[in-house]
C-alpha cells in the first residue's frame, strides 16, 4: 500500500511538474560562453541573434567588464529581476530606423490546441530619451531572418501572437515590467523572437529622460518563460461561431452570437506558421461578419474567437 501511495504521489508531482515546465532553455540568461566586455555580444546559448539583420542585443552580467557591467553599465542602472545577468534591446530610434530581436529554439515543439502561458520581463535604460509601447514574442516553426544584413529594420511582416498592448507605454526605469499573454498553438511552432516588430509610425514613444544624451529607446530584458497554462481557461460555445461554407474559395461568411458576452470579442485568422494574417474586434450586436480573404494564399488557417478568459478555435481552409 506505501508503495502504491508514493507512486500516486510520484505521477501528481510528475504530472504538475510536466504542467510548469519551461520550455525556455537558459531563460535568465545564467549560463554564458564567456563574461561579456562590450556590446553586441550574444553569448548565452541557445539564444542566438536573428539572420540577415545587423541589429544585436547586448548581454550583461556582474562578471561583466567594460561597457557589459551589472547593475551599472553603459546603458543605464538595473539589478537583474532574477539571477545574475540579462539582455539590452534597442525597440526604436530617433536618427534612423533600428530594432533589434533575441531568438530561441524551445526545448520541444508545441503541441496544436494547447493553450500557453508566455511572458518575459523588462526594464526601460534610464541612460535613454525614449521608451515605446510595443514590445512581443512571436513564435515561428523556422528561425526568422532579416530583409537585409547590413541594416537593423523592423521586422513588420510578422505580427507577435504576444505584445504588450498598443499605446501602453513601458517607461519604469527603476523597476521590472512583466510582459505576459496566452497563446494558443498551432502545432508547428519551435522557435520565439522577443523584440518590437512595428515600424516607426505605428510604434508609440514618450519621453522619459529628456536630458538624456542617447535618443533612442533601450530595454533590459530577463526571466522569459514559456509554459502550458495551469489557470482555468473555458471555450465558447459552439453556437457562438458558425463558418459558412467550410472550405471557402472567396470571402470567409461567419455567423455569430454575442450577445451574452461582456465587451468586445477579438477575432483573429492565424496561418499555420502563427502569423496573424488578420484582426479585429467584434461588438456584442454583430450576428454576421463576412472576412475579405483575397489577399489571402490558398491553405489552412485557423480562426479564433476571444472575450476575455474564453476562446474557441476553428480551423478553416482556402481553396
Amino acid at each position: 500500500m506505501r508503495n502504491f501511495i508514493t507512486s500516486v504521489v510520484c505521477m501528481v508531482f510528475l504530472h504538475n511538474f510536466t504542467i510548469a515546465q519551461n520550455l525556455i532553455t537558459n531563460n535568465s540568461f545564467e549560463t554564458y560562453t564567456t563574461c561579456p566586455s562590450t556590446s553586441s555580444q550574444v553569448i548565452t546559448p541557445p539564444w542566438f541573434k536573428i539572420g540577415n539583420h545587423n541589429g544585436s542585443p547586448d548581454y550583461m552580467n556582474v562578471c561583466g567588464t567594460g561597457t557589459s557591467t551589472v547593475p551599472t553599465n553603459f546603458y543605464g542602472y538595473q539589478v537583474p529581476y532574477t539571477g545574475n545577468g540579462y539582455y539590452g534591446l534597442i525597440t526604436y530610434f530617433q536618427s534612423t530606423v533600428v530594432r533589434e530581436y533575441l531568438a530561441i529554439q524551445l526545448s520541444s515543439t508545441l503541441v496544436a490546441g494547447t493553450v500557453y502561458q508566455v511572458s518575459f520581463y523588462v526594464s526601460a535604460a534610464n541612460n535613454f530619451k525614449y521608451a515605446t509601447d510595443h514590445f512581443g514574442a512571436y513564435f515561428s516553426s523556422a528561425p526568422i531572418m532579416g530583409t537585409n544584413a547590413g541594416l537593423a529594420l523592423p521586422l513588420s511582416n510578422y505580427i507577435p501572437q504576444v505584445e504588450n498592448g498598443a499605446g501602453n507605454i513601458l517607461s519604469d526605469t527603476s523597476g521590472w515590467m512583466q510582459v505576459s499573454g496566452l497563446y494558443t498553438a498551432n502545432g508547428t511552432e519551435n522557435y520565439m523572437t522577443i523584440g518590437n516588430f512595428y515600424t516607426d509610425i505605428n510604434t508609440q514613444i514618450a519621453t522619459i529622460n529628456p536630458n538624456a544624451l542617447q535618443n533612442y529607446a533601450y530595454y533590459y530584458l530577463d526571466e522569459v518563460s514559456v509554459s502550458v497554462s495551469t489557470g482555468i481557461y473555458n471555450s465558447l460555445e459552439a453556437q457562438v461561431l458558425t463558418i459558412d461554407p467550410n472550405p471557402f474559395s472567396n470571402d470567409l461568411n461567419l455567423n455569430l452570437s454575442l450577445t451574452s458576452l461582456p465587451g468586445l470579442t477579438e477575432l483573429m485568422l492565424v496561418d499555420v506558421f502563427g502569423k496573424k494574417v488578420l484582426s479585429q474586434n467584434v461588438p456584442p450586436q454583430t450576428t454576421k461578419l463576412q472576412l475579405q480573404t483575397s489577399a489571402l494564399a490558398s491553405g489552412i488557417y485557423f480562426l479564433q474567437l476571444q472575450n476575455g478568459r474564453q476562446k474557441t478555435t476553428r480551423k478553416v481552409i482556402k481553396l
